[in-house]
């Protein structure tokens, strides 16, 4: 029976992992990567605009530099990224912890990615990467 268990969740891990954009069944919905290369931890929050703009925090450990993360999300969410003070000294790089944001698009393959101090955040999709071409 044991074995069984994990056939099924290894089957049901690698049908997730094998449809990289969508959520199934929900055509609003998108699996976002994000990496991490802002040069310090971050937390990701989605900003619940139909409740006061209520940040609902989805990384439960945060995220560290050079980390990459996956979210489920649907088009139009928009996530706040917070910079996440040192835990040895309790402050940012900087005298201001930084914040970012991105919006979640209808294109599918979004990648995201922190850039340096949260300066610029980059988002690619299938659709940017065509136009490339």
């Amino acid at each position: 029976v044991k074995m069984i268990a994990t056939s099924v969740l290894s089957l049901t891990v690698a049908v997730l992992l094998a449809s990289p954009s969508k959520v199934a069944g929900n055509d609003q919905s998108r699996n976002v990567r994000i990496i991490n290369e802002a040069g310090f931890k971050v937390d990701i929050y989605w900003i619940n605009r139909w409740k006061n703009d209520e940040l609902v925090k989805n990384s439960e450990e945060g995220v560290f530099h050079g980390a990459e993360t996956q979210i489920n999300s649907y088009i139009s969410h928009e996530f706040e990224i917070q910079e996440i003070p040192n835990s040895k000294t309790g402050k940012c790089k900087e005298e201001e912890c930084k914040k970012g944001h991105f919006q979640v698009n209808a294109n599918d393959e979004q990648l995201i990615v922190l850039e340096e101090n949260l300066s610029k955040i980059t988002l690619t999709d299938n659709v940017s990467k065509a136009k490339e071409q």
